[in-house]
Formats: C-alpha cells, structure tokens, sequence
C-alpha cells in the first residue's frame, strides 16, 4: 500500500503480520544513486579482486607440489608447511594450506574488505608465483 505524506514524500506501508513496516520513498533522488554506483563499483572491484586471490591460491598450490616433487621437500620456504608436507604428504598439506586460504580470503571478501583481498592476492603474486615461475620455468630450461 503506498500512501502521501502532509510534505508530499510517498510512503510504503508493508504489512508484517502483527506490525506495519513503513518505508518512505524518495522519487526525486531515485534518478542519481550514488550509493547505488559506488556498490556496483566496490562489488565489481571486489569480484575481481576475490576471484583473482583465488586463481593465485590455486597456482601457488600447483607450482608448490610440482617444486616439491621435481626439487624435493627442501624447497618449501614456509617451515609450517614444510612440517605439514613431512608430517602428513605434499598433497594433503597444501590443499588444506590453500583452502584454508582460500576460505579466509573468501570471509575477507564477504565481509567487503576488498582492498585487503586485493592487497594480498598481489603479495602471493609477487612472494610466490613470480619466485616459482622463475624457479621452475626459466632457470630449468638454461
């Protein structure tokens, strides 16, 4: 039900059983959103930002397990994940490494803190895959 106010703003009425939830409208702002730009903006830059954290989880996980079988063990540089491997196997220990990761990446995301999954997706870019990349592809075929 929507109904006019004494100033002239419209006002819907929704009936939620015992109470009334009233929402006033506002026509004449409805034609620039701000607010409406900035999230699609803000989601937009968060989507990618998540689903390129993600991608570099995988990567890291996949480089990590080749290095460790073409170089053995020694090669990880975390001394966390180096036991994990030691203690339970490369496999085992970096998937629940990466979803971990992955799963506090996703809760950074959902708790819109962007920047910060943003942040961290360029760190591992820069402290893992390029040092990977570099260690597999490029000083194996010299």
């Amino acid at each position: 039900m929507r109904a006019v106010c004494r100033s002239g703003t419209t006002v819907d009425y929704v009936n939620g059983g015992m109470s009334t939830v009233v929402f006033p409208s506002f026509p004449h702002l409805t034609h620039t959103r701000p607010l409406a730009v900035w999230m699609r903006r803000s989601l937009t830059f968060g989507n990618l930002a998540i689903l390129t954290f993600l991608v570099v989880q995988a990567l890291d996980g996949m480089f990590t397990y080749v290095g460790i079988v073409s170089f053995g063990p020694a090669v990880e540089g975390n001394p966390l994940l180096s036991w994990m491997i030691a203690v339970i196997g490369a496999a085992p220990a970096l998937a629940g490494a990466k979803m971990a990761a992955s799963v506090f990446g996703i809760i950074l995301h959902l708790t819109a803190v962007h920047r910060t999954v943003a942040l961290l997706a360029a760190l591992y870019i820069s402290a893992a895959i390029l040092p990977w990349v570099e260690l597999l592809f490029w000083q194996t075929a010299r």
